[in-house]
């Protein structure tokens, strides 16, 4: 996994119809390994985008999503960086971290809900904060669920494996 100016991708390979790669490239370039706007509606993996600012936990998550062919994952480390990302490549679900160095979670939910087809896409929370309270207010906020830090990765899996789009 390799930090690029526009992104982080986790890339595996995918059917040759698919678009997606074995290792990391710029979101902003241009290249073979990046869905283009007419392959989205097609079957294939879901697109999750990670908004993440901790890098181990970012390369933690990519390590256990390549046990997961069916994902095709993108990383953003501040809002503004998944803005841009969200608007260019039409994630089908958001995992947003609660404490962001621009924004926190909750900001960033509503603000990629005002983007073109994301105003119901499934979000998950995930943060260390554990008190009711917290997950009351992610709920109040949108999100489909909250996870907390350390992640319950074969939960996390499972609910993706439920939002991921019909296989042709």
């Amino acid at each position: 996994m390799a930090r690029a100016r526009s992104g982080w991708a986790a890339r595996r390979p995918t059917p040759p119809r698919l678009v997606c790669a074995s290792s990391c490239c710029p979101s902003s370039t241009p290249c073979r390994t990046r869905p283009e706007r007419h392959t989205m509606a097609l079957p294939g993996p879901l697109r999750l985008l990670l908004v993440e600012d901790d890098r181990v936990g970012v390369l933690l998550f990519s390590q256990v999503l390549l046990k997961a062919p069916w994902v095709a994952l993108r990383v953003a480390e501040d809002g503004a960086e998944a803005l841009a990302l969200a608007a260019s490549w039409a994630p089908q679900a958001l995992l947003l971290d609660a404490h962001l160095p621009d924004t926190d979670g909750h900001q960033l939910l509503q603000r990629l809900r005002a983007l073109p087809g994301l105003a119901e896409v499934p979000a998950w929370m995930c943060s260390a904060d554990s008190l009711p309270e917290d997950l009351a207010r992610a709920t109040a906020s949108g999100f489909s669920g909250y996870w907390v830090k350390p992640l319950d990765m074969p939960g996390i899996l499972a609910a993706l494996q439920a939002v991921r789009p019909p296989q042709g």
